[in-house]
C-alpha cells in the first residue's frame, strides 16, 4: 500500500554465447541494474558510430538511461541499407560470408515495447574478415558486395 510503481522489479542483463543460448550477466551490468524500476522499452542504436551497439532504456517513472558499450578494437562491418527515395528499407536484411561463418541480419526498428531500433546493420568480424555480403531489398531485389569496407558504415541506397 502506498507504492506508486507496485511493478517495479530490477532489470537483467544476457549475453549471446552464439550457439543459442545466453549468459546472465546482470551482476557485470553496472549500477543500472540494481536498483528496482518499471523499465518499459529498450532501444538498439549505435549512438557513437562506433561499431558497438548501445543501448537506451526506458522507465515509467525516471529519465531514460543510454548504456554505453565500450567494446574497444574489435573489427565490424556496418550497413544503412537505403530505399531509392532515401527512406530507410525496413525488411531488408543481408547474408554476410565468412570463412566458416554466414551471419543473417534483418533491417527492422520493432522489437521493443515503446521504443524504435536503430535499423543499421553491424556484424561483428572477430578474426575472420569478410568475404561477401548479399544484401536482399524489401522488394526481393538482391544486390552483392565483395569485400566491402570495415570498420564504418556504408550506406547503399537500392537501385531504381
Amino acid at each position: 500500500a502506498g507504492d506508486v510503481l507496485p511493478l517495479d522489479q530490477s532489470d537483467q542483463l544476457f549475453l549471446n554465447r552464439g550457439d543459442g543460448t545466453f549468459d546472465e550477466a546482470t551482476a557485470r551490468g553496472g549500477s543500472v541494474f540494481s536498483d528496482p524500476d518499471v523499465a518499459r522499452g529498450l532501444a538498439r542504436g549505435d549512438v557513437d558510430n562506433d561499431g558497438a551497439p548501445d543501448l537506451l532504456m526506458t522507465n515509467n517513472a525516471g529519465p531514460a538511461q543510454l548504456l554505453a558499450n565500450q567494446t574497444k578494437d574489435a573489427p565490424w562491418f556496418g550497413l544503412d541499407l537505403r530505399l531509392a527515395n532515401g527512406g530507410a528499407a525496413v525488411g531488408g536484411h543481408i547474408n554476410a560470408q565468412q570463412v566458416g561463418r554466414s551471419v543473417h541480419r534483418r533491417a527492422h526498428t520493432d522489437g521493443s515495447f515503446a521504443a524504435a531500433h536503430d535499423p543499421r546493420l553491424v556484424v561483428g568480424l572477430g578474426d575472420k574478415g569478410l568475404l561477401v555480403v548479399d544484401v536482399t531489398w524489401p522488394d526481393g531485389s538482391k544486390l552483392r558486395l565483395a569485400a566491402p569496407p570495415t570498420d564504418r558504415y556504408l550506406v547503399l541506397r537500392q537501385p531504381e
